[in-house]
């Protein structure tokens, strides 16, 4: 049996079974003013709106982390996870410059960013690539200007990482704020990149 919860790999539904709106703990959410991406975290997956919805309870349109609706096993395994797979996703980012669209996800508690660099087109789709590495633990924010990638990796001491381009493959970190180790636990970023980077430090 279970206690506490719906059901064994079962996430249930809000008005219907399995219609994807019965949320678990969502936390990161973002939309380029079309599309809506929310992390639902506790139901390893995020969940994708193609349009965003004007009226309650629309369904969305599609899954990642889970090939339906109704699964919500974690995809366990850190960073060896298969890229269709999802463990604890805290946040998300869409990149649109007008001619591609991509998506971000921090994919926490297997210690990696999940990149799509073509916009998701049906559930369960494996992302391209993972910013992954020794450098890379319990990442929590991910932000986008549609020029560069952000992250608040929470691991490690607490590090804010940039990619001065979207990267399109594992690469190199361009720059490391919190090199002198005074950030705690960093979760959260926005920024205009002109003027401003905010981070919220959790601890």
């Amino acid at each position: 049996m279970v206690l506490s919860a719906i059901g064994f790999n079962d996430a249930g539904g809000l008005n219907t079974p399995n219609d994807g709106l019965l949320f678990n703990h969502p936390k990161g959410i973002a939309t380029d003013n079309t599309r809506l991406a929310l992390a639902d975290s506790h139901n390893n997956r995020v969940l994708i709106w193609n349009s965003i919805p004007t009226t309650s309870n629309v369904s969305p349109d599609l899954v990642l982390g889970q090939t339906n609706f109704t699964t919500n096993n974690s995809g366990r395994g850190g960073v060896s996870s298969g890229l269709e797979a999802m463990n604890w996703p805290t946040a998300v980012a869409i990149y649109n410059d007008g001619t591609d669209v991509r998506l971000a996800v921090a994919d926490t508690y297997n210690d990696r960013i999940l990149i799509w660099t073509s916009w998701p087109r049906s559930s369960g789709e494996s992302a391209t690539f993972a910013l992954a590495g020794p450098d890379i633990g319990w990442p929590w924010g991910v932000w986008t200007d549609n020029e560069r990638l952000v992250i608040a990796n929470t691991g490690g001491g607490g590090n804010v990482f940039v990619w001065n381009r979207f990267p399109t493959s594992n690469t190199t970190i361009d720059w490391n704020f919190d090199s002198s180790g005074e950030m705690g636990t960093p979760r959260s970023i926005v920024s205009d990149w002109n003027s401003f980077l905010a981070v919220a430090d959790h601890n």
